[in-house]
């Protein structure tokens, strides 16, 4: 056999087990919710509406629960972020961090202009691109 030959048969015997190998894991299902419960990230202080939501979800599903871990207390973001890196990831995440003060809005007498968000100092989107 030539030396070609032989490179291009080693070439293809290893490209097959690259391609067939992984296929052959004992759990090659995907992920489930551990304990039939699913994680809900809070970065900012839970409002009654998402609770209420939460509590009607579960009351309903007797399969599956929401719980809500707090991060939106001193250090909750960099704390969430410490769990991300380790491989603790919520089911459910905020997204978005209002800051301190909360969400600002324009208001023009009682009416709240819908979309016309200020930006807080301290206000912060998750990376969610590089987290993808």
């Amino acid at each position: 056999m030539k030396p070609a030959q032989s490179n291009f048969v080693f070439f293809a015997l290893c490209l097959i087990c690259v391609l067939v190998l992984p296929a052959c894991g004992e759990n090659q299902q995907p992920p489930e919710a551990e304990n039939d419960i699913l994680i809900y990230a809070a970065l900012n202080p839970v409002s009654s509406e998402v609770q209420k939501s939460i509590e009607f979800f579960n009351n309903e599903r007797t399969d599956i629960q929401i719980e809500i871990h707090d991060y939106s207390d001193e250090g909750g973001l960099e704390r969430l972020q410490t769990e991300l890196v380790l491989g603790k990831v919520p089911d459910i995440m905020e997204m978005h961090y209002w800051g301190k003060a909360g969400p600002k809005v324009s208001v023009v007498g009682s009416y709240v202009i819908p979309g016309s968000y200020a930006d807080a100092a301290d206000e912060h989107w998750m990376p969610y691109r590089v987290m993808a």
